[in-house]
């Protein structure tokens, strides 16, 4: 989640994580004591983050927990590997044996039965896809049953105009539209309702709002869209900090722009590696685009790019 104090900005820093807080604050008062007792934290716990900070040379990606994964697995199957049976699974609806026929004619890919069913457990059991089979349940939701609508303000990336990204994202797909304008005006949001109800490759049924003044007054009903006004629940602030808005800030602030064009260009750029080929580990490391074709309708899908690139 984006957290910033700004009486402990950092110049030319966004704080990424309330541990750059006690950082700085600490700086100021020179005294682990008050840091501790300002956050609510031990001392154990402030040296900790303190000694990776000064030893990274104050870094605040220092701060950010690190995975505990292994770093290397030398008997690990190859990604590409996983990623093929994946694909694979999603495609034929096959059970691990004749998967493992299927994988060594059309891939050269060669594993055991075990090894294919560990790797599609691993990334495809949930509520939604069984490993027997991946045909699409008639209580399931489907793509467009619910679309969150949001607002970002990036102008504090940006330290320019007042510029302004509307982003749609499909609850079930995470397949996302969104596009930047320079000011958040009535007709640049209508006009963005007007790009995903044309582009997504499904009716959008229901679009969840939450409270925001650009919303207000906006006629929705020529878009043919029910709208839904959503109060900030605590499962709807950990959708949008982890699925909507998680990757554009880090986007933002790991790019440097010249002019609004060049913004847009890489933007763009940007969200169809999102949409096509970025993993999502809310979706068990599928991307949105293998999401939706995981659906009968959608299965011919190759490419999704609502926004061209130029």
């Amino acid at each position: 989640m984006y957290y910033q104090t700004e009486n402990f900005k950092q110049p030319g820093t966004n704080i990424f994580h309330p541990r750059l807080a006690w950082m700085l604050y600490y700086q100021q008062v020179k005294s682990v004591a008050k840091v501790c007792q300002k956050f609510g934290i031990s001392r154990k716990t402030f040296y900790k983050w303190w000694n990776r900070y000064s030893k990274s040379g104050f870094s605040p990606n220092s701060l950010i927990d690190e995975s505990r994964k292994p770093h290397h697995s030398p008997f690990a199957t190859p990604q590409h590997f996983v990623q093929k049976i994946i694909e694979a699974k999603l495609q034929t609806g096959f059970g691990q044996r004749r998967l493992r026929n299927y994988l060594i004619e059309n891939y050269n890919i060669n594993l055991s039965e075990r090894t294919i069913w560990k790797i599609l457990k691993q990334n495809l059991v949930n509520h939604e896809i069984s490993l027997e089979n991946s045909r699409v349940t008639p209580s399931m939701k489907q793509p467009g049953d619910e679309v969150s609508l949001g607002i970002f303000d990036i102008e504090p990336f940006i330290k320019s105009k007042e510029y302004i990204l509307y982003a749609a994202v499909d609850r079930v797909t995470h397949l996302k539209i969104s596009k930047i304008y320079e000011e958040p005006t009535s007709i640049n949001l209508d006009n963005f309702l007007g790009l995903i109800t044309e582009n997504f490759p499904f009716k959008i049924k229901k679009l969840i709002i939450n409270e925001h003044s650009a919303f207000e007054g906006l006629n929705f009903n020529h878009f043919g869209i029910q709208i839904i006004q959503q109060e900030q629940s605590s499962t709807e602030i950990f959708f949008i900090d982890n699925v909507f808005f998680k990757d554009e800030e880090k986007f933002f602030t790991e790019n440097v722009f010249d002019s609004f064009q060049q913004i847009v260009k890489l933007y763009n750029r940007y969200l169809n590696e999102y949409n096509n080929h970025k993993m999502q580990p809310s979706l068990n490391n599928l991307t949105p685009l293998q999401k939706l074709r995981t659906f009968e309708d959608y299965r011919a899908v190759q490419y999704f790019e609502p926004i061209p690139i130029d």
